[in-house]
């Protein structure tokens, strides 16, 4: 089935023959034939992954954003996900269009989409992203008989598919074998993984972007911010998924030991496990839940607060775009000291690091920045500027896109 795109004519035509037909005919600056000689320079690009938007996440939003900055620069752009329903869904967002393959269900909460495959061939694009950590986008890819350029966007390190990883690791190898190149947020968590030792020559280090524009305060907000200081105590925040991963359990136990309140934004499946920890340990007076908040409210808890802190564990973070978005907000940050993540901030600039699972060094941590007000304004300066410099996401979607015009031109 096609969307179909109407003209004023009446006639209605395939989406993609209505794009190449637009483009081409476009009369100002050399009419019909400098039409034809732009659309030799469109590319064919596709993205795969689990889900995109709505679908929160960060990785669901670091993919939605590349796909409208190559969409706005006038490339074909599409991004192949699992459909919650067993039939297909073509929608188009912002510009990108948005397959849905049909789903059979899941395994290790991965969907199956034996449509997939199918998909990719009849896209035919001349340059492939494969987000993972997705193992059956990756099998629908090896399946397709795709033998364009290819990129692997490896987020993070997975151990998660128990029994499974017998099958998803060779799959997994033979997408890397293939990749022309491989995207990780920073070296260290490259060089420390044991999936990329044998393909560090492949990887090309960019972090996620943020758009710094979106964390400044508005004179309308103030008086927000203001109301949420008014406590007067120590205001401590998380924002994330509430997933084991987190290291939440390790942040309520260092709350014991910290005169402060902790706000805690984003939603998952730790919610109820958590708040019993948080009444078990004396504290449950003094962390609130706020679930999912608007921007608008984000950015104003951001501000309200005095301190941002990432607790990760594992492995399954490899970067916490919290950690910029308090820097942007000039917050000074927290967080554990795992490849990657630690790289974020500057160690005694931005950031404090602690051991992952060390509570009592995370509350030593707290402490500390809690009795020196200077201590905090400095490195939230530090941080914001930090931000500023590296993670603006229009440097670094231009930063991608040289590695895809390298390749496309190859």
């Amino acid at each position: 089935m096609y969307i179909v795109q109407k003209h004023t004519s009446g006639v209605s035509v395939p989406r993609p023959v209505a794009v190449l037909l637009a483009r081409a005919l476009r009369l100002p600056g050399g009419g019909v034939q400098a039409g034809l000689a732009e659309l030799s320079d469109m590319a064919r690009l596709l993205h795969i992954y689990r889900r995109y938007y709505p679908d929160e996440g960060g990785i669901e939003w670091t993919m939605r954003k590349f796909c409208e900055y190559a969409r706005g620069l006038g490339h074909e752009v599409s991004a192949l996900v699992s459909s919650r329903y067993p039939w297909s869904q073509r929608v188009e967002v912002n510009g990108v269009e948005v397959i849905r393959a049909a789903s059979v269900g899941t395994v290790a909460n991965t969907p199956i989409c034996p449509t997939m495959p199918a998909w990719i061939r009849r896209r035919r694009p001349d340059l492939v992203e494969m987000h993972h950590a997705y193992p059956y986008g990756m099998w629908a890819l090896l399946q397709s008989g795709y033998r364009g350029r290819l990129i692997v966007h490896y987020h993070f390190d997975i151990s998660r598919f128990g029994a499974l990883q017998k099958v998803v690791t060779p799959v997994l190898q033979d997408v890397l074998r293939r990749a022309d190149r491989i995207f990780v947020n920073s070296e260290s968590y490259a060089k420390s993984s044991p999936v990329l030792q044998h393909w560090l020559g492949k990887c090309v280090y960019i972090p996620p972007g943020v758009e710094p524009c979106k964390f400044d305060l508005q004179e309308s907000q103030q008086e927000r911010v203001e109301a949420l200081r008014a406590a007067g105590r120590l205001r401590v925040l998380f924002v994330g998924r509430l997933s084991h991963y987190k290291g939440l359990g390790d942040l309520l136990t260092a709350m014991q030991w910290v005169d402060g309140e902790l706000y805690v934004i984003g939603r998952g499946g730790m919610e109820s496990r958590l708040r019993g920890l948080a009444e078990r340990l004396g504290i449950g007076e003094r962390v609130h839940f706020l679930g999912r908040v608007d921007d608008a409210e984000l950015v104003c808890q951001y501000h309200a607060s005095d301190v941002v802190v990432l607790p990760s564990v594992s492995r399954g973070e490899s970067f916490g775009v919290a950690q910029v978005e308090a820097m942007l907000c000039g917050r000074p940050v927290v967080c554990s000291n795992l490849p990657g993540v630690c790289e974020v901030g500057l160690e005694g600039e931005t950031t404090c690091l602690f051991e992952p699972g060390d509570a009592v060094a995370l509350a030593g941590e707290l402490n500390r920045l809690a009795a020196d007000e200077n201590l905090r304004l400095s490195m939230g300066r530090a941080g914001r500027s930090h931000a500023l410099r590296e993670y603006d996401l229009q440097h670094v979607n231009m930063r991608r896109w040289e590695v895809y015009r390298e390749l496309l031109e190859g």
